[in-house]
């Protein structure tokens, strides 16, 4: 079901908001402003939604994820797709009364499930959705499954058997038949992503504990990640290079975000004042990003340069949780503000100096109502749409003097 009428950006065309520069000076780790710094957008929660989670996006801006519907059960979500033009809801199928978008290529292919209330007395239900949502495609058939994520093979990552005693297994393109499973002796395991190789990373329950994992279903290898000092350990996603990010637990009992390179399981940095953190996402030019948390709760969305630099993304209002979950190769970055669900992208300098001002607007209005590629003015959605319009403009008094 779709629905109109609600604005991607929800900027108000009058209103010059002028962000707040994060004025940090950190041993661990130098954090970038200067040119490169991000903007935050809501997406815009779906009508009559509490809140909304983009879990990833693809290289042409499409978002999916999840959210809770005001009159559901305060357990049972409803998948999401977000563009830049409407939000789609995935409802459950009869009996699976909820349900949850995980995954997405960049066919626009979408990988999730539906689901029972609790306590999924009947199960929950896999199902690849294709470009334009006119074909579903169910995992298995009366079995228990779930798709965490589809790569642009058409091969989907999942769980298949009961609840509490799922197992990892890899589907075919056709969306079934011949799952190949995780060949490793233990009670549980979550596979969280597969990349374009096949190769798929996830948690594997190991009793007593969750360990990280990294599994190629062509060969049948099992790499097991280690902690950093700990017991546990999650990974969550990997690129084309083999880079995988997750958390894991520290000596002082402490959450850590990493980075595992080439069989070293390397500690991303933190910011002065915080304790924990967490990767949950990484694109194919090896920026990384998630969140870190200070003592008493309070959750900063963040994202890991190469170099391990650490970038701060801003909140939609001052006070905001934030957290990242999911970036793609342009670098654009899906994640929560609040309730909301946003985007983090960088903005254009069109005079090509600091800050944006009349000679950005300048520039703008010498290419409005203009279509075609690579016009200078047209910055909204991130990577432009073929034209200069009243979006473009919206984007940019956004960050009018920031």
């Amino acid at each position: 079901m779709k629905e109109h009428g609600r604005s991607r950006l929800t900027l108000l065309l009058v209103e010059m908001r002028i962000m707040s520069a994060f004025l940090f000076v950190w041993c661990a780790a130098s954090v970038v402003q200067a040119d490169e710094t991000y903007y935050v957008y809501d997406l815009g929660l779906p009508l009559n939604f509490d809140y909304a989670i983009p879990w990833r996006i693809n290289n042409q801006g499409i978002a999916v994820g999840y959210g809770h519907h005001s009159t559901s059960h305060q357990l049972c979500t409803t998948g999401v797709q977000w563009t830049y033009r409407d939000t789609i809801q995935f409802n459950g199928t009869p009996g699976t009364e909820c349900s949850a978008a995980r995954g997405l290529n960049d066919l626009g292919q979408i990988a999730g499930y539906n689901s029972s209330l609790p306590p999924y007395t009947l199960g929950k239900e896999g199902w690849v959705r294709d470009n334009g949502h006119n074909n579903v495609f169910r995992l298995s058939e009366g079995a228990y499954t779930t798709a965490h994520d589809i790569n642009n093979a058409g091969q989907v990552v999942g769980v298949a058997d009961l609840p509490y005693q799922a197992y990892a297994a890899v589907f075919d393109a056709d969306g079934i038949r011949d799952a190949k499973r995780l060949p490793l002796t233990h009670d549980r395991s979550s596979p969280h992503d597969i990349n374009d190789k096949g190769q798929v990373v996830g948690s594997v329950l190991l009793d007593p504990t969750w360990h990280s994992f990294l599994w190629d279903p062509n060969s049948g290898e099992v790499t097991l990640l280690e902690s950093l000092g700990g017991s546990w350990s999650e990974a969550w996603q990997i690129n084309e290079a083999g880079r995988i990010v997750g958390f894991a637990e520290t000596a002082d009992e402490r959450s850590r975000a990493f980075v595992y390179v080439d069989g070293t399981m390397i500690p991303l940095p933190l910011l002065e004042g915080y304790t924990d953190s967490a990767a949950i996402g990484i694109n194919n030019a090896n920026m990384i990003v998630g969140h870190v948390q200070i003592e008493d709760g309070y959750l900063q969305a963040v994202a890991w340069y190469p170099d391990l630099t650490i970038l701060v993304l801003p909140p939609l209002n001052e006070l905001d949780h934030t957290r990242a979950f999911g970036v793609n190769d342009k670098g654009q970055i899906v994640g929560t503000s609040g309730q909301h669900p946003v985007i983090w992208t960088q903005i254009k300098y069109l005079d090509g100096r600091r800050p944006i001002d009349i000679g950005d607007l300048a520039v703008l209005a010498a290419s409005w109502g203009l279509e075609g590629e690579g016009l200078p003015g047209d910055i909204w959605p991130p990577g432009g749409d073929g034209r200069v319009d009243i979006r473009d403009l919206a984007a940019l008094l956004q960050n009018w003097l920031d």
